[in-house]
């Protein structure tokens, strides 16, 4: 289940003409820092619905929620001059932050709901203790190769993510092997659930949809005017 991605395109040609007249490496510099600059708030204003939801029991998860929502800018392709991305969103994982302590991992599920199987479902039945062991060795051992393939595959060309994806796929297999015990067990949690037949629904917030669906037009002004600013700040004031 992936959230739904709304996506804005800032193309104004005053702030074209603006940056053209910079070096590159002061372009990309001047567009990374506008973005920073202009979005920080909406990243604060994202959390700050997180934080104050209304939802029944202790506000844990939704406090790790907020401490994880971040913006990431980065330019995406090779050379300063190429395009930059700008998200806001729900970091999962450990570069969530170590206050959120990995409690983000139910976001999605607040946000767009989840079927819900009933108490005695096989589904919810409890991981044994051996392996719960072994999922935590074949952790260390994704982590440890994704880590080795990423370093022997620098880059953003379709070459090197290609070879990635063909080193991942190929790795998760060998994993699959190595473990074969966890992956039964894990693949019948599943085939219970598929197997499960009707389930409550229970509904989704939201809430961070609607939140962006209503600030897009805000955060498309204040990219460009921030952006703007900092190239002329760049070119000392000259317009």
């Amino acid at each position: 289940m992936s959230t739904t991605a709304l996506k804005i395109t800032l193309n104004d040609k005053a702030l074209r003409a603006i940056l053209a007249k910079l070096p590159d490496n002061l372009n990309e510099r001047a567009r990374k820092k506008g973005a920073r600059k202009a979005l920080a708030p909406f990243v604060k204003k994202l959390a700050g619905i997180w934080k104050s939801s209304p939802y029944r029991g202790k506000p844990t998860h939704r406090k790790a929620i907020a401490a994880a929502t971040q913006l990431d800018v980065r330019r995406m392709g090779a050379g300063p001059t190429a395009p930059i991305r700008s998200r806001i969103g729900i970091r999962y994982g450990t570069k969530g932050g170590a206050t959120a302590k990995g409690r983000q991992r139910v976001y999605h599920l607040l946000e767009l709901g989840y079927r819900h199987y009933g108490k005695g479902s096989k589904f919810y039945a409890s991981t044994p203790a051996h392996l719960v062991q072994q999922r935590e060795g074949r952790r260390e051992f994704v982590k440890l190769k994704r880590n080795e393939i990423f370093r022997a595959n620098p880059g953003n060309s379709m070459a090197a993510k290609r070879a990635r994806s063909a080193a991942l796929f190929g790795m998760y297999g060998e994993a699959r092997a190595m473990f074969p015990e966890l992956h039964d067990h894990t693949s019948g949690k599943r085939q219970a659930m598929k197997g499960a037949g009707a389930a409550k629904m229970i509904p989704g917030a939201f809430r961070s949809l609607r939140w962006a669906q209503s600030n897009l037009q805000r955060a498309t002004d204040a990219l460009g005017a921030e952006t703007l600013a900092e190239a002329k700040r760049l070119l000392g004031g000259r317009p």
